[in-house]
C-alpha cells in the first residue's frame, strides 16, 4: 500500500483536490517505469478527512468512515468523430467474370425440372459449375360453352361461359341497341334498246335511249347507268381528235347538259375520242369504243312526264357517215332511300 502524507491546505473546500494533483504529479514523474496497461486502469484511493493522508486500495476495498473515496486515470466518454479522412488509392483491377453458356435442352424429369428445361454453365475447365433452367407446367386450355337460359347472371340477354384452369368466368351479351334506322331500298329495272345506231353529227345533241322513271314508294333518289359502243369511222391520216361524250338529262334540264342549270354538269359527262394519227377505220372496220355512264338523281323529278334521258355529242372530228354512231345502249335504274 503507497501512503501520502499532506499538509492540510488553508482552506478546507480544497482539500480533496490538493491529494489528487500531487498523486497525478507523483504518478506522471514514474510513468516511464509503470506498465501502459497499468496506467490504463482506473486507481482507486481513500483520502482521510482530517489528515489528508491518502491510500491506494484495490477496487473492491471500502474506504473508512473518515475516509473519503476517490479514483483516477478512468477512461472517459468518447469524444466527437474527427474528420473523415482523404480518399484512398483505388484498388487493383479485379478478374473477369465467367460467361454463361448454353449447354443443352433436356425432356422428362431431369435435375429437378419435371418437364424439362435447359442446362446452363459457367467457368472454364475444372471449375465448371452447370445450373438448370426447368420449364414451366404445362397450361390447361380454355373451353367455352353458351351459358343456358336459366342462367340468371347474364340476365335475359345470355352470355359464353369459359372454364381456364383457376375456375370458370363468364361473359355476358351487351343489351338490345337502339332500332337503327331504315335500310337502303334498292329496286332495279333494266332498258336494252335494240341496235338503233343513232348517228352522230358534230355539236349535235342526239337521243340514245330514255327510260321511264317509275320510283317504289319512299324512294328519295335514283341511280341510273348505262353502257354504249360508240362507233368512229377515223379518217386516215387524220389530224384532229375525233371526240365526243354521253351524259344523262332529265326532262326540265337543257340538251346534252349544254346549259348552266346544272351545277358541275361536267362531272355528268363521259368523254371518249380518237387520237390523230391512230390507224384510219375502214368502212367495214371502224373504231369500238365501250363507253359507261352513270348519274345519281334525286327524286320525286318535277311534274310532266317522268323519264331520263341518255343522250350524246359529237365535240370535233364528226362525219356524216353512218359509221360514226352510239350502238347498244344498255340502260340500268335503281331506286335507293337516301
Amino acid at each position: 500500500m503507497i501512503v501520502i502524507r499532506i499538509a492540510a491546505p488553508r482552506e478546507r473546500t480544497a482539500w480533496i483536490y490538493a491529494p489528487i494533483l500531487v498523486l497525478t504529479a507523483f504518478f506522471g514523474l514514474f510513468s516511464s517505469q509503470v506498465h501502459a496497461q497499468v496506467m490504463t486502469m482506473t486507481i482507486y484511493a481513500c483520502v482521510g478527512q482530517s489528515s489528508l493522508q491518502v491510500r491506494i486500495v484495490p477496487e473492491s476495498e471500502e474506504c473508512k468512515s473518515t475516509e473519503t473515496r476517490v479514483s483516477w486515470n478512468t477512461t472517459g466518454i468518447a469524444g466527437p468523430a474527427g474528420p473523415t479522412g482523404p480518399v484512398g488509392p483505388q484498388g487493383p483491377q479485379g478478374t473477369n467474370g465467367a460467361s454463361v453458356t448454353f449447354v443443352e435442352s433436356f425432356t422428362g424429369n431431369l435435375h429437378d425440372c419435371p418437364n424439362g428445361g435447359a442446362t446452363f454453365a459457367t467457368g472454364t475447365g475444372e471449375t465448371l459449375i452447370y445450373t438448370y433452367v426447368c420449364n414451366g407446367t404445362n397450361g390447361t386450355s380454355v373451353t367455352s360453352r353458351p351459358m343456358l337460359t336459366t342462367d340468371t347472371r347474364c340476365s335475359s340477354n345470355g352470355g359464353t361461359i369459359f372454364t381456364t384452369e383457376s375456375g370458370e368466368t363468364y361473359v355476358c351479351n351487351g343489351a338490345t341497341g337502339p332500332q337503327g334506322p331504315d335500310g337502303q331500298m334498292s329496286v332495279a329495272a333494266e332498258v336494252a334498246l335494240p341496235n338503233i345506231g343513232f348517228q352522230f353529227f358534230s355539236n349535235i345533241c342526239a337521243n340514245v335511249g330514255l327510260v321511264p322513271v317509275a320510283p317504289p314508294a319512299g324512294a328519295t333518289a335514283a341511280v341510273v347507268t348505262a353502257k354504249v359502243t360508240v362507233r368512229i369511222q377515223h379518217p386516215s391520216g387524220s389530224l384532229t381528235f375525233d371526240k365526243g361524250f354521253l351524259v344523262f338529262r332529265k326532262e326540265n334540264e337543257t340538251s346534252c347538259l349544254t346549259g348552266t342549270e346544272v351545277v358541275n354538269r361536267e362531272a355528268y359527262k363521259s368523254y371518249f375520242s380518237v387520237s390523230p394519227g391512230d390507224p384510219g377505220g375502214s368502212s367495214n372496220n371502224p373504231h369500238e369504243i365501250t363507253v359507261f355512264v352513270q348519274r345519281l338523281i334525286d327524286l320525286p323529278l318535277p311534274p310532266g312526264p317522268s323519264q331520263i334521258y341518255l343522250q350524246g355529242m359529237m365535240t370535233s372530228g364528226a362525219t356524216t357517215t353512218s359509221q360514226d354512231s352510239m350502238q347498244d345502249a344498255n340502260i340500268i335504274i335503281q331506286y335507293h332511300v337516301k
